[in-house]
């Protein structure tokens, strides 16, 4: 019996001491495991900002000027909201039609400037835009119905904080695109002397001719401008197209001609028609006005017909 006990108590005190132990290696590994501290995060070392100008347009002042030559004065605000002086050398601004590069581009469309621009400063720059375009008739006038997109710094020669904010769209103010063009009456004018060189196969005919007089009237609440080289109106349309070549109205004068709202301008088609070449009567004749954007600021019209009495 005492073997057996004692056999027993060994057997206790061995699971005893192993416990013991178990409990110790656990303090040991909790006191291991606390002292050991995860690594620091590692430091966001910021660069410095640079200071940088950033310039953009706050706001345009529009003045139309049609007077002689027919303008429309843009006064671009620019200011720099940046952090740094803003040194403007050459073109510092242009204008333009956004999406449309067939569109002519503006007569002084480009500013030159100079100088320095300071934080927080604005600056009134002057743009002069024409409204007329010179050069040859077949080029693609320029629009001034669509929304023009002003540019500063358009060569990107100031190096700014942000070069994405540089445009401002604005639509033109202008009484011109009010104008409304309308054919009101023609009629032919008796012959006023001797034609100049009548058709080749005219054998019979009398050397005297008649004009064609067209009276174009403006109904709307606008001037219409018609600049030069530019075609007022053309026939679509004649009697004796098989023997004379179509005509049209073209501003040779090389200066804008204006026709004010409730007014007309009269237009003469010469050498129309021949004496003794059509038997009296009546006869249509259709005629288009502002066939290619003569008139500016306005769309063509479709051709209409108008009946003219031959006596």
């Amino acid at each position: 019996m005492f073997q057996v006990e004692c056999r027993g108590g060994h057997v206790r005190a061995a699971a005893r001491v192993g416990s013991l132990a178990a409990m110790l290696l656990a303090a040991w590994t909790a006191v291991g495991a606390a002292q050991v501290k995860p690594p620091p995060p590692p430091l966001k070392r910021e660069l410095p900002q640079v200071p940088r100008p950033d310039l953009a347009i706050a706001s345009i002042d529009f003045q139309e000027v049609l007077q002689g030559t027919p303008v429309i004065i843009a006064k671009l605000n620019i200011r720099n909201q940046g952090t740094a002086d803003a040194v403007l050398v050459g073109a510092i601004a242009s204008a333009g039609i956004p999406g449309k590069p067939d569109a002519a581009p503006f007569t002084g469309g480009h500013t030159q400037a100079s100088g320095t621009l300071k934080p927080g400063e604005v600056r009134q720059i002057g743009m002069t835009l024409g409204l007329c375009l010179v050069q040859a008739s077949n080029l693609v006038p320029v629009d001034l119905v669509s929304p023009v997109q002003f540019v500063v710094d358009p060569g990107n020669s100031v190096a700014e904080s942000n070069e994405d904010n540089n445009t401002l769209t604005a639509t033109l103010p202008l009484s011109i695109t009010a104008a409304a063009l309308f054919v009101r009456y023609v009629r032919l004018r008796s012959p006023q002397g001797p034609a100049p060189s009548p058709p080749n196969d005219s054998a019979g005919w009398s050397y005297l001719a008649s004009d064609l007089v067209i009276h174009v009237q403006n109904t709307g609440k606008g001037p219409a401008l018609w600049c030069p080289n530019r075609m007022l109106l053309r026939e679509a349309s004649t009697p004796v197209a098989a023997r004379h070549p179509l005509h049209s109205v073209i501003n040779q004068t090389g200066q804008p001609i204006f026709i004010p709202a409730g007014q007309a301008y009269v237009a003469t088609l010469p050498n129309a028609v021949y004496q003794n070449e059509l038997a009296p009567g009546s006869y249509t004749w259709r005629l288009q006005l502002n066939p290619q954007h003569g008139i500016v600021g306005t769309s063509p019209a479709e051709p209409s017909a108008h009946v003219v009495w031959l006596k």
